[in-house]
């Protein structure tokens, strides 16, 4: 299922994947799966991308290992 509507996407789905320009930036699901949990998700991956000049930090340099 694909919506923009996060209480869909909670109360109609198992777990949720949060995707930013083609790219996975979270995965939720059991008790992680809930509407604070994805709006804080779709957030932080929105700052994320804010931070490196809007790419993500594998285009900016491919070839370094990110740290966790």
């Amino acid at each position: 299922m694909i919506s923009s509507e996060v209480e869909e996407l909670v109360e109609g789905s198992q777990r949720v994947v949060i995707l930013r320009d083609g790219q996975s930036i979270a995965e939720l699901g059991g008790e992680q799966k809930n509407i604070k949990a994805i709006l804080h998700a779709m957030a932080e991956g929105a700052d994320r991308q804010e931070a490196v000049g809007g790419q993500s930090q594998t285009e900016q340099n491919p070839n370094e290992e990110q740290e966790a």
